[in-house]
Order: C-alpha cells, then structure tokens, then sequence
C-alpha cells in the first residue's frame, strides 16, 4: 500500500476508468453537504488557500479500471459540480473566455474517456441504481427528481449561478482540492484498510458496512451475482424510508432471532462480524449466508409492508402490532413468518400466534407495565417455545410459555385488565396508541365493512381526521353541565373526564364542543335539538361506540359506570385471556402449581414475593435442621404442619428473624392454603391450575 498527496484533478485526469465496487452503498451526500462544499470553494478562493484537504481516496487497480474502495461520494459530487459547471459554461449562463475550449477541457479530461470502444463512455461507473441517474444527466434528462445525484446537480447548478466566482474561478477553486491518493496491491486487505479508515467518522451506517463486508473480498464476477442474485432483493425487502438503516436494522432482528441476544443500534457490523466467525462456514460457503439473509429477509418484508402479505388475517395481525409500534416483537415475528412460509405452522396457527400476541402487548400497555422488558420477552421467545413439545400445537404452546411469565414481564390477568380499561387515563395516551384502542374497540367484534385485510377503516378514518375523539361530558363545563352533574361536578370531572367511559368517535367534534348532553345526543325528543345529523342518535347507526349514549337521557356517573362496564366486557371479548383445552397441560412440579395457584389469586409482583420467601425460609430451615429437601417436596398437610408450628411457636427463630417473620408466614400460609385445597378438592382443584385460566 502506498499514498501520495495531489490534487483531486491530477486524480481524476489520468486515463484510468473509476468503477464503484457493486458492495458499495448507492450515493448519499445531502444539500447540506454539498453546500458545504462550495462554500469551502468560495472560501479557498476569498483566502487565496493554495489548497483545500478533501480526504484520502483508496483504489485498488483491476485490468483496465481503478476499483474506488473508498471516496466514491466526493468522486460523484466533484464529478457532478464539474457536469454542471461544464453545461453552464456551454450554454451561456456563466462566461468565461473560449467558453468552448474550456467546456470540452472538463468534459474530456474529468468526465469520459473518448478513446474507450464501450458505449457509455463516461469515467465513472456507479453501481445499479445509481448508474442510470448519473448517465441520464448527460443526457440532461433531470426527470429521477427522486434521485440524489439529481438532486444534487441542479443544486450545483444553482450555485454556480448565484455565487460571485466566475467560472475560471470556480475551475481554480476545484483545481485546488487536494487529496491523499492511497493505492492498495492485491496482497493487501481492502476489508481491514476499509474498517481503518471509515472509523475516523465517515458517514457510513451499519449495512453498508455489512455490505461492504459480504461482497468486498469477493472476485469481481461473484461479486456482481451474488448482488444481483441477493442482495440487492434484499435491500429492498427491508427499505425502510427516508434516512433509516433498512439493512442494518433487518440485520439486527435476524441476529436477535439467531443468537438471543440484541445487538446495540451502533454495533451490529460488530454483532455481525462475531456471528460469521462464530459460523465459518457461512463465510466459507458465501451463498448459503445469502440464502439465509434472503430467506428471512422474504418474511421481514411483510412486518414493515403488511399490505404484501397474501393471508388477509396474518397481514391484519401484522397490522394491529405496528399500529402499537412493537417493534421489539420482530425478531419473534420473523420466525414465526419464517414457520409459516415454510408450511410448518398453518394460517389458523399464525393468526392465534398474532391475536394472543396483540392481547399480551395491549393489556400490559393498558396495565402501565415498562415496554423495555419487552426486548428480552421476544429475543428468546422462539427458542423457549421449541424447547417444550412438539406434540403441543404452537400456539398452545405459546400460551404456555407466556403464561409461565411473572413479574413485569407477565399476561395480565382479567381483573387487572378491566380494572385499566375502567380507570386509566386514555385521553393522555400517546396518539398512535389512542387511535389503535378506539378502532380495536369499534370494530373489533364486527370486522364486515370495517376491515379489508390490513386496512383498518376506522383508524384510517382517525388518521385522516374525518373521526376524532370527542368527551362526552365536556372538557370545560358549563353552568347546564354543572346542574346535571350535580354538586360532585368538580369531582365527577376530575375523576372521569379522561376515562374510556368518557369517550367515543365523532365526525363533528368542533360542532359538539361542550354543549349539553340533550344536545350532543341531538334526538327528536330533546327539545333543544339543533342539528340532528351529527349527534350520537344519528351516529349511532353507524359507530357502536355511540349506542349506549344514544340510548341515554343524561350523562351522570350511573351512566359512565354502565359504559365503562360495556367497554370492558368488549374489551375483554377483543383482547383475550390466555385459554385453551386442559389435554395441553404439562406434567407440573408442586412449585410450578403454587406459581399457577398465585397467578389466579394475587398480584404478579406478590407471587414473585411469596416464592422468594419460601426459599429463604427454605435455607433457614435447612441450617436449623428443620427441614431436608425443599419445601415444595411437601405435598400434605400433615408433613407442613411441624413447620407452621414452628413459625408460630418458636421464640428463638421470631426473634432472631423479626424483620422477615411476617414475609415468610405469610408465603407459607398460602402455601398451606394450597396443598389444602389441592388435598380436599382433588382433581376439581388441578384443573384451576392449569396454564390457561383466568
């Protein structure tokens, strides 16, 4: 490897044709960018700098061309300055003397190569995609208004019109870039020299450099197929829009789904790097590392496009979890599409899959339990459940495995849930996740006119502003409403204004506004009726959400309770409860039967309590020789009543142990309440048990 200093115009003057490696990422630089860079040229010139640094260009020769390794983007950007600079001289737009000479000079000596036998003669070679856009500016033709080298171009072209240089000046100030011109021999390692010289900030995201590091130390032939034949589907499968990393996100999921475990957002090439050499011969053997990449990537492509999925209800499930932005659930998703692709998991099966998923993801937003426990729940939920067995459809199995789930990362049970849907704030909710609850609850009983495959009407109806969510009882209240809500108004309001109870869908919440409930219902037995087309009478007819008020006389807390109960029976309806046929119950340890017994009788975080303390008591019993085993070998009455005799007689072991004496008799004495009822109720009790109970 050896590098010299000179300008950027020596570089680009020699006879070599540049080709961009097809590896590497399309063109990016931005307006701001290149603003940037001919406010440095107008400086150069102000200052009178013999010359501007512009960075190290790295190529490596191959037969006739100079593969760019890196430094392609401000090849491309000077190459488009030069372009433009070239055809203002031409037409007239910016004088020079010979304007002529100096038009052919750039075009000849910068942009092609006259005495190449190719068709397209120009020196730089972009990679697919890219190439059509830069060859067609030659052609003038500016129609890709989508593309960036378009965009760029008539930028420059902008630039060179307004600034005060002149067009010699402006050939001065480009004549001026100088750059570190680093040649790389065949023996070298472009991978390595790549990673070491965009560590010092060039702007690459992370799948470019996976790109890079798939493809790069590739023969030129195999690179080009193995682009054309993979990659490039598979950037386009995972395209996310905008400036997101498609790639470097869709990387992350698969290595999440893989390995278990979640790369950081900056360092998965890393995370990626590590998988490869942890399965050499997916390096050694490139093309089945590309059939896996592609065979996830086929399946990734319907979580951010589920209007591509063929099976209308899997693509509404899909749905229904974007629009609650659970993102962390993909690495899960994608195995679970994978499965079904691959014919081993039915349609009905991944439909169940996605309804339990959707329930388990809503009724813990509604409960306020912390989203972030979410990563670890899906990074390893697959594995779990192809551990249990294989006789147990999955989704069953599904169902098992959530159910086994305590503490934060739990399924909330039905009184926990209804009690949210009764009393949370749901005004307040993020806006996304508001609009999810009002559609899910209109329609999620009476899919007919309202849902086509992942098209949801009615949220589409919110999203568009044609719904919006009106309060019932109003958000400032007048002296009617305060009559009829008698002298409780303030506290009627504060405690119910935000509720669910509270809030319905209207096509005319400007015209609604705080008027009396005689008038929002707007039926023809109100006397103060205004307008009866956009009252909840009228629509009523066509939003279930507006039956019950429309059926109401006044709107006091009689009747937002009545509501709130009817919204939480749907809900509970909408967003089922774990439950499924007892022939999938597992053969359970008395441990794992004491955890199901608390799951249906206490609180996550007290369950997880009392089962802490048994094994502390455990180990205090086991120390005063009180106890062999476990306790949870116990399985009779008799054998744990030496035990409770113990917590409630022994001076020594309550003194000793005051400050978590009450903490284990009171994990104990449910545990005594369990074999109890297990011993008297037999088989009746067992089936309360089982996994799938609410």
């Amino acid at each position: 490897m050896k590098g010299d200093a000179k300008t950027l115009v020596h570089f680009l003057g020699k006879n070599d044709r540049f080709e961009i490696p097809i590896y590497q990422r399309s063109y990016s630089w931005r307006q701001e960018q290149c603003a940037q860079l001919f406010y440095d040229l107008e400086m150069t010139m102000k200052n009178d700098k013999q010359s501007h640094f512009f960075g190290s260009l790295v190529s490596v020769a191959e037969k006739d061309n100079l593969l760019i390794i890196d430094g392609q983007q401000r090849i491309t950007t000077v190459s488009l300055l030069i372009l433009a600079l070239k055809n203002a001289i031409e037409s007239g737009a910016k004088t020079i003397d010979d304007p002529q000479k100096e038009a052919t000079k750039l075009y000849k000596r910068y942009l092609v190569d006259e005495y190449s036998n190719d068709s397209c003669k120009l020196k730089l070679r972009h990679i697919p995609g890219d190439a059509e856009a830069f060859e067609a500016l030659f052609e003038k033709d500016f129609s890709n208004q989508q593309s960036k080298l378009v965009k760029n171009y008539l930028f420059f072209q902008d630039q060179i019109m307004a600034s005060h240089l002149s067009a010699s000046e402006i050939i001065e100030a480009i004549s001026r870039l100088l750059i570190i011109d680093i040649s790389i021999e065949k023996e070298d390692n472009p991978q390595l020299i790549f990673e070491s010289i965009n560590s010092t900030g060039v702007d690459l995201n992370e799948g470019d450099k996976i790109r890079n590091y798939v493809l790069m130390d590739l023969e030129i032939v195999l690179q080009t197929n193995f682009y054309e034949k993979y990659w490039q589907e598979i950037e386009q499968l995972t395209e996310r829009g905008g400036e997101q990393d498609g790639v470097g996100l869709f990387v992350r999921d698969f290595l999440t789904a893989q390995t278990s475990v979640i790369p950081n957002l900056a360092t998965i090439y890393s995370a990626f790097k590590k998988y490869c050499s942890d399965n050499e011969d997916l390096i050694h053997e490139r093309e089945k590392l590309f059939d896996l990449l592609l065979a996830y990537a086929k399946v990734y492509h319907y979580l951010l496009r589920p209007e591509d999925m063929p099976n209308p209800e899997i693509a509404r499930g899909i749905s229904y979890l974007n629009k609650q932005e659970v993102t962390p659930s993909y690495p899960y998703l994608v195995e679970i599409l994978l499965q079904w692709s691959k014919k081993m998991l039915s349609d009905e099966q991944a439909v169940n899959v996605l309804d339990i998923l959707d329930s388990y993801v809503f009724r813990r937003q509604m409960c306020d339990l912390p989203t972030n426990s979410l990563n670890k729940v899906f990074a390893d939920l697959h594995k779990t459940i192809m551990r249990l067995d294989e006789t147990i459809p999955y989704d069953e199995r599904l169902k098992i495995v959530l159910f086994e789930k305590n503490g934060r990362a739990r399924f909330p049970r039905d009184d926990e849930f209804k009690q949210a849907i009764k009393e949370k704030n749901v005004y307040d909710m993020r806006s996304k996740n508001r609009k999810y609850i009002f559609a899910r609850l209109e329609n999620g009983l009476t899919l007919d006119a309202k849902v086509f495959g992942c098209r949801d009407v009615v949220y589409d109806k919110i999203e568009c502003g044609d719904y919006t969510i009106e309060h019932i009882m109003p958000q400032t209240l007048n002296a009617e409403w305060k009559q009829d809500l008698g002298d409780e108004y303030e506290s009627i309001h504060a405690e119910w204004l935000h509720r669910l109870a509270n809030l319905t869908l209207t096509a005319y919440n400007s015209k609604l506004g705080n008027r009396s409930f005689s008038a929002k219902v707007a039926r023809n037995t109100f006397s103060d009726l205004v307008d009866t087309s956009f009252g909840f009478d009228e629509s009523s007819k066509h939003l279930w959400l507006n039956e019950f008020p429309a059926q109401q006389n006044r709107w006091s807390v009689e009747e937002m309770e009545k509501r709130a109960d009817l919204l939480a029976a749907r809900a509970l309806q909408i967003w089922k409860p774990i439950s499924a046929s007892s022939s999938y119950a597992p053969d359970l340890s008395l441990e794992q039967k004491f955890k199901r017994y608390l799951h249906n009788s206490v609180k996550g975080r007290t369950a997880v309590g009392y089962i802490a303390a048994l094994h502390g008591l455990e180990n205090i019993l086991q120390d005063a020789d009180c106890l062999d085993g476990s306790i949870f070998e116990i399985d009779s009455i008799a054998k744990l009543q030496p035990i409770r005799d113990f917590l409630s007689c022994d001076i020594g072991f309550i003194e000793k142990n005051q400050i978590a004496h009450n903490k284990y008799s009171a994990a104990f004495n449910q545990y005594f309440d369990f074999i109890k009822k297990m011993t008297d109720d037999g088989d009746s009790f067992s089936e309360t048990l089982l996994p799938f109970t609410d």
